[in-house]
């Protein structure tokens, strides 16, 4: 992992052209490890991935139909010029 001292903090404060107290500087620094570990935990090697944990968490034979809807919100009720479900806008 990438070492996340006050010097990164520094160059990234310098950067982005921020100023920083030390309490600031160390909450940054110490919320950069943590995503740079949150983001090292999501990069699972290719041979530890397998189908079947895919298919465990969502089984393709469960999921719903898609049925599409056709509403109109109470918004169209007041518009006094549409074609089909489009406002017609004219210039006056």
């Amino acid at each position: 992992m990438i070492k996340v001292d006050q010097v990164m903090v520094n160059r990234l404060e310098q950067f982005a052209k921020i100023e920083l107290n030390m309490n600031e500087r160390e909450k940054l620094r110490l919320e950069i490890i943590r995503a740079l570990e949150f983001v090292d935990h999501l990069l699972v090697p290719e041979n530890n991935r397998s189908i079947s944990s895919i298919h465990s968490v969502m089984d393709i034979d469960n999921l719903r139909e898609d049925i599409s809807e056709k509403t109109l919100f109470p918004f169209f009720d007041n518009i006094p010029d549409r074609f089909d479900d489009y406002v017609v806008v004219t210039n006056r």
